[in-house]
């Protein structure tokens, strides 16, 4: 026990089963609800990990959360630069997507949560849209990624799943996928 709460404490981290402190304070369910999802696994996003780190008020602390908001803004001031389909970009545009999908290739290993993603509209490539990447979720195949996502993550609904995973080989190719696997990338609009 620790401050009256149970931890799992190790070198470098430490792991709590509640999330509510002096002055701080938030529910399991509204944590997971804003989480960024790593391999399928919530964690705090970063805005609410500078939040909890203020309140608990420890030196280390304070230098995560200096951290945190240095990475946060050379991530604003170096895009990645992607191109997208009107149809996708339009559903980004308007809140209705929230789930981007690619391959897994050297360039998009390179992507970390927090990045920002800039957009270009194809064909003409002058209207963009800037997101930021609050969740990486790597997979090996699309139909798997689809499958496990809520259709509505990708601006569809459920019953469009089947039409998803067969469109999406007229951008990717099926060798391609088994080369490097795939990549769906959780974003928010900034």
């Amino acid at each position: 026990m620790r401050w009256g709460k149970i931890f799992l404490l190790g070198n470098e981290v430490e792991i709590g089963t509640k999330l509510d402190w002096e002055n701080y304070s938030t529910t399991v369910e509204e944590a997971i609800k804003t989480a960024t999802i790593i391999d399928g696994v919530p964690f705090l996003n970063l805005q609410e990990t500078i939040k909890f780190k203020k309140a608990i008020g420890r030196e280390k602390d304070f230098k995560d959360v200096e951290l945190i908001e240095k990475y946060l803004e050379d991530s604003k001031n170096h895009p990645i630069q992607m191109k997208l389909q009107e149809k996708p970009f339009d559903l980004i545009k308007k809140g209705a997507k929230i789930l981007e999908l690619r391959l897994y290739d050297a360039k998009r290993k390179n992507i970390k949560i927090g990045d920002v993603i800039e957009f270009s509209k194809l064909p003409e490539l002058v209207e963009k849209i800037s997101v930021q990447v609050i969740g990486l979720l790597v997979c090996k195949t699309f139909a798997e990624l689809i499958e496990d996502m809520p259709a509505k993550y990708l601006g569809y609904t459920e019953p469009d799943k089947e039409y998803l995973k067969t469109s999406i080989y007229e951008i990717y190719s099926k060798e391609e996928e088994g080369k490097y696997g795939v990549l769906g990338i959780r974003i928010k609009l900034v």
